[in-house]
């Protein structure tokens, strides 16, 4: 045989496969039931107490590569320094 026609016999096979395959996955089908939820009536607004601490939280891990890594991110991340920019403006 020709490489045209290996080629083209590879095709058909290939695209017969692919039309096999997806009517195997339509056979598959389940009927879905949602769950029963409840959600409350009305939803409560919680209060924060006292002031919430913006201490570098990442300290407290004791990990010196978290730390260089926190430190990099930092220092090289243009979205953040916008962010905190804007922040102040404000």
């Amino acid at each position: 045989m020709s490489n045209t026609m290996k080629f083209k016999t590879r095709l058909v096979a290939a695209a017969l496969s692919a039309v096999w395959l997806s009517g195997c996955g339509s056979l598959m089908r389940s009927d879905y039931q949602a769950p029963a939820v409840q959600v409350p009536a009305n939803w409560q607004q919680m209060q924060v107490a006292g002031d919430v601490s913006m201490d570098p939280w990442w300290l407290a891990f004791n990990d010196p590569t978290l730390n260089q890594y926190i430190t990099q991110v930092l220092a090289q991340n243009n979205d953040l320094t916008l962010a905190t920019l804007t922040l102040k403006k404000a």
